[in-house]
């Protein structure tokens, strides 16, 4: 009963503007690794010429106000088989920008990022992908 009653004074005083309330960064309440969930944005070109290297955007996001840090792993997979290749390259927070290997083979892929954080980080792995077409130039 005690919990109730303080919840509401709070909420009234909240409500009539006697006292702030301001949300504080992720990484705040969260005294486990992995526990501030991350989503991966990625994007880029839908279709190249054959021999061409696709251009990726990446972008790692979180709930509140904490800099995500690692490494985005970019796969890059063709649909019907006989093309698979990774790149890793280090993230330091805002949008990146990923420059993949040739595309010599005409069809369609899958271009993968996945987030993978630092070492006893705060910040969960998440991922994302993307479809393109090579077509004969």
């Amino acid at each position: 009963m005690k919990k109730l009653i303080i919840g509401l004074f709070a909420a009234i005083l909240m409500g009539s503007g006697l006292v702030a309330f301001t949300g504080g960064s992720a990484i705040a309440a969260c005294p486990y690794t992995g526990c501030v969930s991350t989503n991966t944005v990625v994007f880029g070109d839908t279709s190249l010429e054959r021999g061409d290297r696709p251009v990726s955007h990446v972008k790692v996001k979180t709930d509140g106000n904490a800099t995500p840090k690692g490494s985005i792993k970019m796969i890059y997979d063709r649909v019907k088989g006989g093309f698979h290749r990774t790149k890793t390259v280090d993230y330091n927070g805002g949008k990146i920008q990923v420059v993949g290997p040739r595309l010599k083979k005409l069809g369609r892929y899958i271009v993968t990022a996945k987030f993978i954080p630092n070492e006893g980080s705060v910040f969960g792995r998440s991922s994302d992908s993307y479809s393109l077409r090579v077509r004969r130039g």
